[in-house]
């Protein structure tokens, strides 16, 4: 076996031995290894091929009741000998009460049946219904369709479908970009039995939807639905605009919410209901705030009531300017024309919320606006009673309760509303931020948590896009994305988070220059972005960064001199900037990298003789040093070098036996040396 081939395999079983984190007093710890060193027992060279084999189910206690008769997890069609199911993406919230609209239901059926290959604009304003409708339409004909898929385009349309990757058991080239890999995901949409169903929820980016109507149109198997508030027609595209319930279908609406509603208000209601511009949300936000407000035996606040506070409450925000001067009456108990989202801010108010309730509609607010699962939720937020908070915020009409699959929902007018009124938004939302990178920790990316991590990334990215102030916790955020698309395989997507974790150190260095956590922080996200694009093939960048990274580097370590992890980091990016150079074809200068690195390597192990991850780094340098002297030909300096790795590699194998690596790694050198 060549030497490169050696230096080849070693390096594919290496994983992130000089994993870095946050400075703090406990990195100086020489003798607590944990800190320092972090190795997956699953070997990356076959990890990627492990995830993409992983068989993706749903959890047995989610299930279809009522008109709904088929179980999700138990539908499963076999294509091609893959087991592919049902149904794929996310599970709407099926709509409780479904009043007005059955006609408008079949009409959908009608237009994605009699044409051949046509995409749907589900249309209309804000709280209309567009959601329900196609939910509706979803659970109404899912025995019609071979395969039905739900996704929720947040950030965008691709980002949505290649969420179905895993499910249809499709795995990407690593350097594909997003438009490649939509490219293969559509490929083999296409390929699946028709008919089969694609609902993208909240598709309201017109250049989105332009950019890639023509690829969804590829899809000929496919009836294809946009919800949208959209309503520009493209090529192959009809709009089917949904519009306001007819006032009698409102109110029959109105007092399945609000059953002590008196009949003597009909016409107060419909006044209402006009000047809110007939907007569903906001029909049922009244009448759940009513029910809230009375109880069974008296109702002592009336429609009335509620018309005359929604009226102070809108002057008081008008003259804070809070929302904007949009609101001139003075006239006590009478509302002018004004938009749902405003109507909706008034009442926030009005409910009379407590502060753990405004923590959890904060939550809420800067996720996905899909249905999450009630145990997800559980795991992520430690509220004691939270089954009684969020009942109780359903039943104020706040948020969606779906009692089938015990999943809440927060319309995305809501969501909007909140960004809005909560001063102190970040501040509640720090027990999800701080749970969510627990769960993205680098050491949980297996094939056992896999399902749930890519969950919890789409979380994270909701929440990175939310806030626009740099802020660390945001910055590790992003990085933790990063590290789970590395770790997957999609090296352009965590590109695109290194470089948000970059910007984020960048604005805080930039306010905080003597802050070292920051320029450490800094010095981290240019080494993985030098690691992406080094993966990528981009030689010149990766370099560019690895120099940034030992500059910073150097800096770190010449004023806190006696700290390790800063002289660790040091030694790794003399590490990055030879492997770089050697591979540009710069020989010499890689040379001079490797022995800088040697020598920082042998001052830690020679402190820290029992630190696994100073020793093995040495054991790497060593045999980088013989790779070059064998390419030199001189060829008793690299058997000098490979000796010293294998010695060091097996006290390694004696020292911490649980990591397999050490013994593939002493094999590998053993061969060469024989």
């Amino acid at each position: 076996m060549g030497i490169k081939e050696v230096i080849s395999k070693i390096k594919s079983y290496v994983i992130s031995f000089f994993r870095q984190s946050k400075a703090t007093k406990e990195d100086n710890n020489p003798n607590s290894d944990e800190k320092i060193y972090n190795i997956n027992e699953i070997d990356k060279a076959n990890f990627a091929d492990e995830i993409y084999n992983y068989k993706n189910t749903v959890d047995k206690e989610a299930y279809l009741k009522a008109d709904r008769d088929i179980h999700i997890g138990d539908k499963i069609i076999y294509e091609n000998d893959k087991k592919i199911l049902k149904y794929l993406g996310n599970i709407p919230t099926y709509p409780e009460f479904f009043i007005g609209r059955d006609n408008e239901v079949e009409a959908i059926h009608q237009r994605l049946t009699t044409n051949q290959n046509i995409l749907l604009l589900v249309n209309g304003r804000g709280g209309i219904g567009k959601t329900t409708l196609a939910s509706k339409y979803y659970y109404t004909y899912q025995k019609h369709y071979q395969h039905l898929v739900w996704v929720f385009s947040g950030m965008s349309i691709v980002d949505a479908l290649l969420s179905l990757a895993l499910p249809l058991g499709l795995k990407f080239p690593v350097k594909a970009n997003n438009d490649e890999r939509l490219s293969m995901l559509l490929q083999t949409m296409a390929e699946l039995n028709r008919p089969c169903l694609l609902i993208i929820d909240n598709a309201n980016k017109l250049l989105d939807i332009q950019k890639y109507h023509g690829e969804l149109l590829k899809c000929s198997n496919f009836h294809i639905l946009l919800t949208t508030r959209i309503n520009k027609e493209l090529s192959n595209t009809t709009i089917y605009e949904v519009k306001p319930l007819e006032p009698k279908a409102a109110l029959q609406l109105f007092i399945k919410h609000y059953k002590a509603h008196d009949s003597n208000e009909d016409a107060l209601f419909f006044s209402i209901y006009e000047t809110v511009n007939r907007n569903t949300l906001v029909v049922e936000l009244l009448a759940k705030n009513l029910t809230n407000f009375n109880d069974e035996l008296e109702t002592e606040y009336t429609l009335n009531d509620l018309l005359r506070d929604i009226s102070d409450n809108l002057l008081q925000l008008s003259k804070s300017e809070k929302v904007g001067t949009f609101y001139q009456s003075k006239e006590t108990g009478i509302l002018r024309m004004e938009t749902p989202e405003n109507i909706i801010t008034a009442m926030y108010d009005l409910g009379k919320l407590d502060d753990t309730e405004k923590r959890l509609l904060s939550i809420f607010a800067v996720l996905p606006a899909e249905s999450i699962p009630y145990q997800t939720l559980k795991g992520l937020l430690s509220q004691k009673r939270l089954n009684k908070f969020l009942l109780g915020l359903f039943e104020k009409g706040w948020l969606d309760y779906d009692t089938n699959n015990l999943a809440f929902r927060m319309s995305p007018v809501v969501q909007e509303v909140v960004k809005t009124k909560e001063n102190d938004l970040r501040q509640n939302c720090q027990e999800l931020i701080d749970k969510i990178q627990a769960e993205l920790e680098q050491d949980k990316l297996h094939i056992e948590n896999y399902k749930y991590s890519t969950v919890f990334v789409k979380y994270a990215i909701s929440i990175v896009s939310c806030f626009k102030t740099a802020d660390y916790d945001l910055c590790l955020l992003a990085e933790r994305i990063g590290i789970f698309y590395t770790e997957t395989g999609d090296l352009n997507n965590a590109l695109l988070f290194y470089k948000s974790s970059q910007s984020i150190l960048k604005q805080l260095l930039k306010a905080y220059p003597n802050d070292e956590d920051y320029k450490n922080g800094l010095a981290i996200s240019y080494e993985k972005l030098g690691d992406t694009n080094a993966s990528l093939g981009n030689l010149n960048k990766a370099l560019d960064f690895f120099q940034r990274r030992s500059q910073l580097g150097k800096e770190l370590y010449e004023s806190y001199p006696n700290n390790v992890s800063f002289k660790n980091g040091l030694a790794i990016s003399y590490s990055k900037l030879g492997d770089t150079n050697a591979s540009l074809g710069n020989l010499n200068k890689a040379l001079d990298f490797f022995q800088i690195e040697t020598t920082l390597f042998e001052e830690l192990y020679e402190s820290y003789p029992n630190n696994v991850s100073f020793k093995n780094g040495l054991a790497i340098s060593y045999a980088k040093l013989a790779q070059h002297y064998q390419a030199s030909n001189n060829n008793q300096k690299a058997y000098d070098y490979f000796k010293n790795a294998e010695k060091l590699w097996e006290e390694l194998v004696v020292q911490a036996p649980q990591y397999v690596q050490f013994q593939k790694y002493l094999e590998i050198v053993r061969d060469v040396l024989s």
